[in-house]
């Protein structure tokens, strides 16, 4: 495939990098899960095409409420999202997924040039695709995954929900979402190589906060 093989020695130089300082992103809305200048640290490892965009708040839990559904119907027709979560222990973390969603899917979305990212309490740190597999992202009826512990590439099934704590057939996910947006869970993933993005020790954390941003043209 086109650029295929060029994004998978990006992902294995680079499974992780420490977020920059460039940024020409603005934002439509405030936020109440991360400061401004979050953005100054997550636009460097954005799409080039991404980084001169605005970002609108697409679904927020403070104003569309807790519902999976609202967030669900919130992704159609974006080619691109920032989901921005905050945690009840303060850690401030998420992803940005790069592909159109389809929900529910039938395998993985998305591309390598998807990455999962930390923001608080420690330094801000962006983990690429590391070209194991391509379990970029996915959602189904009831929650969002990231990643997967699983070796080898290729959109596969997922059949049902993950259990509890964040593991499918795949082992631990990079990132899960669900039980009704009030819980997730993190592991590393072979996808992104990415630590608990709660913290060492916090692989399940209980959801205080979560947006999801999608990007549009500004008016010129």
């Amino acid at each position: 495939e086109e650029g295929g093989e060029e994004l998978r020695q990006l992902g294995r130089r680079r499974p992780f990098a420490r977020l920059g300082s460039f940024c020409a992103l603005t934002l439509c809305q405030e936020s109440s899960v991360f400061e401004p200048s979050a953005l100054n640290q997550l636009s460097p490892h954005l799409p080039a095409s991404r980084r001169l965009q605005s970002l609108r708040r697409i679904y927020s839990l403070w104003h569309d409420g807790i519902s999976v559904h609202t967030l669900l119907r919130s992704l159609r027709g974006e080619s691109a999202v920032i989901l921005a979560l905050r945690a009840t222990n303060g850690a401030v973390f998420g992803a940005f997924a790069s592909g159109a969603w389809t929900v529910p899917t039938v395998g993985y979305c998305g591309d390598g040039q998807s990455f999962l990212f930390s923001l608080a309490p420690d330094r801000p740190r962006a983990f690429r695709w590391t070209g194991a597999n391509e379990f970029f992202f996915r959602a189904d009826r009831d929650a969002l995954m990231f990643g997967s512990a699983a070796q080898g590439g290729g959109a596969v099934e997922v059949g049902g929900p993950p259990a509890r704590g964040g593991r499918s057939s795949h082992g631990a996910f990079g990132l899960w979402v669900g039980d009704g947006l009030k819980m997730g869970s993190s592991g590393t993933s072979c996808t992104y190589d990415n630590p608990p993005l709660a913290g060492q020790g916090c692989a399940d954390f209980a959801i205080s906060g979560l947006e999801v941003w999608g990007f549009f043209e500004p008016a010129r």
